[in-house]
């Protein structure tokens, strides 16, 4: 899934990269006026910002062809995975895509799978020190119930 993930992204980005509107830093001002894309009230604030809109085209470029840099270097996969994550947001809340930004939010988390994992697990100690009476949870279990110690 990585890969392909990572190849959506560099081929998006050097069409990006190749596009007029892109590389002079007006695309979002165009893409943003259009109506399907338009979320009123907040896209307004966006196309009618120069300083955004150039900010806007050029981050979007710059995080697209450099995403997968991001996610197969495992440790700054962490980084790109929030980075990603906060990009889709702003895409969900600029542009009013929701539900493709709730797509590929879930996507991103499973670059962060293992970072999570390896944080709920710290999270657990403390509690099953302090109870010894309950299981140590194991968030790596296989979903079986011969994984799962009794109480």
């Amino acid at each position: 899934m990585a890969v392909q993930m990572c190849l959506v992204y560099v081929v998006s980005g050097l069409y990006k990269v190749q596009g007029l509107m892109w590389q002079d830093g007006t695309a979002p001002f165009y893409v943003l006026r259009v109506s399907e894309f338009n979320l009123p009230g907040v896209s307004e604030l966006v196309f009618g910002n120069d300083y955004l809109v150039f900010i806007g085209t050029y981050s979007t470029t710059l995080f697209l062809v450099y995403f997968p840099m991001g996610i197969l270097v495992p440790r700054l996969r962490p980084w790109a995975a929030v980075v990603s994550i906060g990009f889709h947001v702003s895409i969900g809340v600029v542009m009013g895509l929701t539900g493709f930004a709730l797509t590929m939010v879930a996507c991103d988390l499973v670059f962060l799978s293992g970072a999570l994992e390896t944080a709920l697990d710290r999270a657990a100690r403390p509690c099953a020190a302090a109870s010894p009476s309950r299981p140590t949870p194991s968030w790596r279990s296989t979903g079986t119930a011969a994984s799962v110690r009794p109480p």
